[in-house]
């Protein structure tokens, strides 16, 4: 099959590196317009193609001179080069814009997205921070028809993987887009011998996640400790947890915790040597690895030193 391509990211990447790699023909790499324009579109291909040649999406499209096309307003006009590859699928993974009726039914057979959840949960632009903060035991990767709504569309296949209580959004990320290259070419094959099918999602039983921002990335004390550890490993790396002390914004990136109770307040700084320990609605978190947003650039041990008010916000 003739096969477009629309995404960004590591998963998009691999899936273009397990397409190349297999009969199908990869005729197009479409790209969000709306975050690049006119030079800059040159000089990202020009970039990832001498500094990721073999792991970027843009280097991988140079490199085995892919056609780029640039997508921002979806009409006949900016579509017209894309119509004139004649892709007979459209695959789209990690792309950040929702497409609209005449690209979604621009490829002869149809548009598939690859989704890095088990659908018909975790709808939406970060399910591999989603499953975590949730504590989910096992996400995967979703194949399924596109429509106009969001991850809505009826299920080819889906893949699962267990999740452990050390995964972060990243490690499942990873993961998620390893699975998508060891199985994209197999779910083609299949639509090729087949056709495009898939089952109905149960529309009672999803979900959908917003992505975490402004109050969203701040810890929540009156949460139990371990809640917390699945914030923190949930953020990591995409967005940066934090908390306010004296004024000034704490970023967290690793901790340890302890469900053991305290007598003392959530958000209480109870010791501070050799790690920040906090209480918690249940138990403590250990800071092991923060930083504060602004001078003096101290460690948090040093900053938040118990005091008679020695109270995180």
């Amino acid at each position: 099959m003739r096969i477009a391509l629309a995404g960004s990211g590591r998963l998009a990447a691999s899936i273009m590196a397990a397409v190349l790699d297999s009969p199908h023909e990869l005729v197009a790499l479409v790209q969000n317009g709306r975050t690049r324009r006119g030079f800059g579109r040159a000089l990202a291909s020009a970039t990832s193609h001498v500094f990721g040649a073999r792991t970027t999406v843009l280097g991988l499209a140079a490199r085995h001179r892919v056609p780029l096309i640039w997508i921002d307003r979806m009409d006949q006009e900016e579509l017209a080069p894309l119509r004139e590859l004649k892709p007979d699928l459209l695959v789209v993974g990690g792309f950040s814009v929702i497409l609209n009726k005449p690209l979604l039914k621009l490829a002869r057979i149809g548009s598939v997205n690859v989704h890095s959840s088990l659908l018909p949960k975790h709808r939406g632009p970060n399910p591999f921070l989603a499953v975590v903060l949730h504590g989910e035991k096992e996400t995967g990767v979703t194949f399924h028809i596109m429509e106009e709504g969001i991850d809505t569309g009826d299920i080819i296949e889906q893949y699962a993987f267990p999740l452990t209580d050390k995964d972060t959004s990243y490690s499942v990320y990873q993961r998620a887009c390893n699975l998508a290259r060891e199985r994209v070419v197999e779910v083609l094959d299949g639509i090729e011998a087949h056709g495009l099918h898939g089952a109905p999602q149960d529309h009672k039983a999803a979900t959908y996640d917003q992505r975490l921002a402004g109050d969203d990335t701040y810890i929540d004390w009156t949460r139990p400790a371990s809640e917390i550890d699945r914030f923190v490993r949930a953020c990591r790396p995409f967005v940066m947890p934090r908390f306010r002390s004296r004024g000034r914004n704490v970023y967290v990136t690793r901790i340890a915790w302890d469900d053991t109770p305290v007598d003392a307040a959530p958000g209480t700084v109870i010791e501070s040597r050799p790690y920040v320990k906090i209480a918690t609605g249940r138990g403590t978190v250990s800071i092991l690895v923060a930083y504060v947003s602004s001078p003096p650039w101290v460690w948090p041990s040093l900053w938040l030193r118990p005091k008679p008010a020695g109270k995180v916000e």
